[in-house]
């Protein structure tokens, strides 16, 4: 089967996983954030995010998801190839927040 490495999909990470969530192998994936010089605060998927804008200075890193999971900004889409391990976790973490009541 050909790799889909080169087809994105943008996913709001921050909305959909929280640190009470399990990765389970997830959570060695590597992210690419974008986040102030400072290294503080949010993560964010793009370095075009309003409440980053705001920064003096922004740097891109990869940070393995486990990692970054309690900062992710809530805001951002982050863009992950189409066989990323995160996604199908995702879509089943929607699922069951759609049955909350």
């Amino acid at each position: 089967m050909p790799s889909t490495r080169d087809e994105l999909r943008h996913v709001m990470l921050g909305s959909l996983f929280t640190p009470e969530v399990s990765l389970g192998p997830t959570r060695d994936v590597l992210i690419t954030c974008h986040a102030s010089a400072t290294g503080k605060g949010k993560l964010h998927g793009s370095p075009e995010c309003s409440t980053l804008r705001s920064a003096a200075s922004v740097d891109q890193i990869d940070i393995p998801f486990g990692e970054a999971v309690e900062r992710l900004c809530t805001n951002c889409r982050w863009p992950l190839p189409t066989d990323s391990l995160i996604l199908p976790l995702g879509a089943a973490v929607s699922v069951v927040d759609s049955l909350a009541i």
